[in-house]
């Protein structure tokens, strides 16, 4: 009887605890801004070099532009030093640093990024970073193969040969003319009609590399393919990346740290080199 008394008082007193109403308060840490760094190197292109400042848990999910950073790359013993030039694109604005001059088609010596920028919290943050641009290697040759259970649509495989001197690493994207990052005129709609993963030759180093695409391309359209050579550091960025959005808001996953290869104190990004094969294969009217 005793023993039954206890146990009604203790659930009592647990429904007491939980009753609505009561709030706990969590005491979290002050965020401390970061730099946040990206620049690519493209040849042909000018170049870039993306500057902002992280925003805190619970502020708007925007990042904030620095327009007074020095920003500067050096190659072959030359320093640029790049200009701001901000983007708007729509209510968010992207820090922009560039300069005229065109990246060169080089794929030996090195580039070098140093950043200095003063943060919101007057921190005075220093970034530098390394990469160098990878030679492209072709595309071979592709092949289509048309599904006709699903719409007419079409498979496309491709094929590519992997040196066999070193690890390699590879983005590849598939795009048609019917994908845009553009709005579309009125009356017309998007379709699933892109493919963008990454690979590497862990397992297949100096082998011939097959590549492919789900069944959405349609009969007649030109289907344009990017066979991106990439660095080791590029690549866990974009795995980190991926990883860190398809876990972000579950709580079976473990929190994941986006990867990049920017060095200092509280600074966090990528910096690489951008060289690709871009083929172009229209797919035959069955």
């Amino acid at each position: 009887m005793i023993s039954k008394i206890i146990i009604f008082i203790y659930i009592i007193l647990l429904f007491i605890s939980c009753r609505p109403g009561k709030t706990i308060e969590v005491n979290l840490p002050k965020h401390e801004p970061q730099l946040v760094v990206e620049g690519y190197l493209e040849p042909g292109l000018p170049k870039t070099v993306v500057i902002q400042e992280s925003s805190g848990y619970f502020d708007a999910p925007i990042l904030k532009v620095i327009p007074d950073a020095l920003v500067t790359l050096t190659h072959n013993g030359q320093i640029d030093t790049l200009t701001y030039f901000p983007i708007q694109l729509g209510n968010f604005q992207l820090g922009v640093y560039t300069s005229p001059e065109l990246v060169p088609q080089e794929y030996q010596n090195t580039w070098t990024l140093n950043v200095t920028a003063k943060l919101s919290n007057g921190r005075i943050a220093t970034a530098t970073a390394t990469t160098r641009i990878l030679p492209p290697i072709p595309v071979e040759t592709t092949e289509h193969v048309f599904n006709y259970e699903k719409e007419n649509r079409a498979y496309v495989t491709g094929y590519f040969t992997d040196p066999g001197n070193e690890d390699n690493f590879y983005r590849i994207i598939m795009i048609n003319p019917s994908t845009s990052i553009y709005p579309l005129p009125p009356g017309q709609t998007y379709r699933d009609s892109i493919v963008d993963y990454i690979l590497t030759d862990d397992l297949i180093n100096g082998s011939r590399i097959p590549f492919g695409s789900p069944p959405w391309f349609e009969p007649g359209e030109e289907v344009k393919i990017k066979l991106i050579s990439i660095d080791q550091p590029y690549y866990k960025y974009l795995e980190s990346l991926t990883n860190a959005i398809a876990g972000n808001g579950s709580p079976f996953v473990e929190p994941f740290n986006v990867k990049g290869n920017i060095q200092g104190t509280g600074v966090a990004g990528i910096f690489t080199g951008l060289s690709y094969t871009l083929y172009r294969d229209t797919l035959p009217i069955p």
